[in-house]
């Protein structure tokens, strides 16, 4: 699938005018930024508009509502602190398929590394980055002992590994 660029997007789909589209990314090739970002910042857009068509530009589903009590068995996925580098949190397991929330879902380091220490398919869903930090922290807030970037990973198969984001 061949990724529109945002900014057509919402520009084709009304949401934005030339205007606002020509004034953020002067902004981002100042500041490096993400478009949404400076159009939810400069009040072009809601914060719900961006993550609408962030799933269209991706084609990923989009977690508009997340769950309140995230299951305390999905904090053995990443640690605390590679979760929040990587704005990245686990939604759901069923079988071998593990959901996950992530604030830039085009991160495929990021995926694949998730998918080697788990030894599990990754299925993405665009978030928030307000919605992954507060999941993250109830996630990891549940847990008896939230694990550290040192602290091993148990994958599925009951091997263990270091965390994401270490490599032998």
């Amino acid at each position: 699938m061949v990724r529109e660029r945002m900014g057509k997007l919402l520009l084709e789909a009304g949401c934005i005018s030339e205007a606002q589209l020509y004034a953020a990314l002067q902004v981002q090739h100042n500041t490096k930024s993400r478009l949404g970002t400076i159009l939810v910042e400069q009040g072009a857009i809601s914060e719900s508009t961006l993550l609408t068509f962030l799933g269209q530009q991706y084609g990923l589903p989009v977690l508009l509502d997340p769950p309140d009590l995230p299951d305390p068995g999905l904090a053995q996925f990443m640690s605390f602190d590679w979760a929040q580098q990587q704005g990245i949190v686990p939604i759901k397991k069923i079988g071998n398929r593990l959901t996950v929330a992530m604030v830039n879902p085009a991160d495929v380091r990021v995926l694949d590394e998730l998918r080697f220490r788990t030894s599990c398919s990754i299925v993405p869903m665009v978030a928030r980055e307000a919605d992954v930090r507060e999941r993250i922290q109830a996630l990891y807030g549940m847990s008896q002992e939230p694990l550290s970037a040192d602290s091993p990973v148990v994958l599925r198969s009951g091997a263990k590994a270091n965390g994401p984001g270490d490599h032998r």
